[in-house]
């Protein structure tokens, strides 16, 4: 039985208006025009809007409370208003604005800020849809912004209770970070709700995403600051790893992990090693008692600010030296054979012909001056060996992804194009064509057609349709 079946068996003849009520997409609600949908969290859809009275763009989450009592939806309604209220005095470059929070026809609506880039959760994801670790240069100045909003925040007494790589964006501008969704935050100082805290704990699960949730968290005790230092931890950890440093068959595997179980080692690559300390850091954010983490996040920062990186060694001075030696040498040989022939003439005699050159010039190896072959910068920064395209009557999609996912987008798109005419429905090389024509602005028209193809995929995966939905997003303005 589907939503709108299970809908007509409780509420028979008035299934179509009920259902045309819980849709907001194309309505007008108050002073917003809600456009299409981009997301859906714990705690409500959200959708991009427009504001008529300022003529701006916005994003509006329409808040669902996890409770069908009238009072402690009642208490939930003034919570959360109350810190929207307080979030929305949070000025700061590393926090996405919180404008209002409103109810409007028995909707709530938070509206805050729209921002041009991506997640970090999609950042550490390949092209193809697989985990990946960063740079950990790259790793420690994206945690540094976080923990820079993260004081801010705390600053208000809001502990945000929900970080994780899907709260986290970065702008398409200057790759600036930009925390988001203080749907889960609470006021760190009580407000003496105990039948509201109840209810954000239901049946003792607790409220938030179990990959990032603090020891204490998870057992519904009270939170503060080093709640989020904890989840920071658990975000550099994955930065670092391609990976969440718990994971488990379900929610209650996980919890018990961040309760009892060690952080494992970081496994770093040879290219990228980790600086000295690194690991040290993120165990102490990461530990099982608050206590034992770092007090601030001006604390963490700082702790990581300090990180020294190994310089690479200089080349030994006396190498050039040698390389130069032939110099002096050469010039003291002319100056003597110039005396020589000089004398000679001077006498009369011309120096005989021994059928040889008088001087013998050194040159380099032929094949070090020859012109060197054009190398790709991408395949070389990737380090990866990448094969040409195949010829049309061998070409697959996995080829044509591989190209793609190494920066090759010219051969990518030529690879997928042949592929696709043999096996037009092929989801995964869709989803590959798609981004490859997204990185070429000329191709637009491409991009949409691929792009479209793939969001009618019924077997398309529900990580790279939201990706989709992006780069659509993002082609169509």
């Amino acid at each position: 039985m589907n939503t709108d079946d299970g809908l007509r068996a409780l509420i028979g003849d008035d299934i179509e208006k009920a259902l045309e009520d819980s849709r907001v997409e194309g309505k007008k609600i108050g002073k917003y025009s809600i456009g299409s949908p981009i997301g859906k969290g714990g705690m409500g859809e959200v959708y991009l809007a427009k504001d008529e009275s300022l003529g701006r763009t916005v994003v509006i989450k329409v808040i669902s409370f996890p409770t069908r009592d009238p009072e402690h939806c009642k208490m939930m309604v003034a919570r959360f208003r109350r810190e929207a209220q307080v979030a929305g005095r949070v000025m700061h470059p590393n926090v996405a604005m919180i404008f209002s929070f409103d109810e409007i026809d028995g909707r709530h609506l938070l509206v805050m800020e729209r921002i041009e880039g991506r997640t970090l959760r999609d950042e550490i994801m390949t092209p193809a849809g697989k985990p990946r670790a960063l740079a950990p240069k790259r790793a420690i100045k994206i945690v540094i912004e976080i923990l820079r909003g993260l004081e801010a925040i705390h600053a208000i007494k809001i502990v945000h209770r929900d970080l994780k790589p899907g709260n986290v964006m970065l702008t398409d501008k200057d790759d600036q970070v930009k925390i988001l969704d203080f749907g889960l935050g609470k006021a760190s100082e009580s407000s003496g709700d105990p039948a509201l805290d109840m209810t954000l704990t239901q049946q003792g699960m607790p409220l938030g995403s179990p990959l990032y949730m603090s020891p204490e968290q998870i057992r519904s005790l009270p939170v503060d600051e080093r709640t989020d230092i904890y989840s920071v931890g658990v975000m550099l950890f994955q930065l670092l790893n391609s990976r969440a440093p718990f994971r488990g068959k379900d929610a209650l595997a996980i919890y018990d992990q961040h309760r009892s179980s060690a952080v494992p080692a970081i496994v770093a690559s040879d290219a990228e090693p980790l600086p000295p300390g690194l690991d040290a850091i993120v165990r102490k954010a990461m530990a099982k008692i608050p206590g034992e983490r770092y007090g601030s996040a001006s604390e963490m920062r700082a702790a990581l600010e300090a990180v020294a990186f190994e310089s690479k060694p200089k080349a030994p001075i006396k190498s050039a030296s040698r390389k130069r030696a032939w110099i002096p040498a050469s010039i003291a040989v002319c100056a003597v054979a110039a005396f020589a022939v000089g004398l000679a003439l001077t006498m009369g005699k011309a120096p005989a012909r021994s059928g040889r050159p008088e001087a013998v010039i050194v040159t380099a190896k032929a094949e070090a001056v020859a012109p060197a072959k054009a190398v790709d910068d991408r395949d070389a920064s990737d380090g990866i060996s990448i094969p040409p395209p195949p010829p049309p009557s061998a070409a697959t999609s996995v080829q044509g992804c591989a190209l793609y996912a190494g920066g090759r987008t010219s051969d990518a798109i030529a690879t997928l194009t042949r592929a696709l005419k043999s096996k037009p429905n092929d989801a995964e090389g869709l989803f590959c064509l798609c981004g490859a024509y997204v990185r070429q602005p000329e191709a637009r028209t491409e991009a949409l057609k691929a792009c479209k193809a793939y969001r009618s995929r019924p077997d398309r995966d529900a990580d790279k349709a939201r990706q989709v939905n992006l780069w659509l997003r993002r082609i169509s303005r």
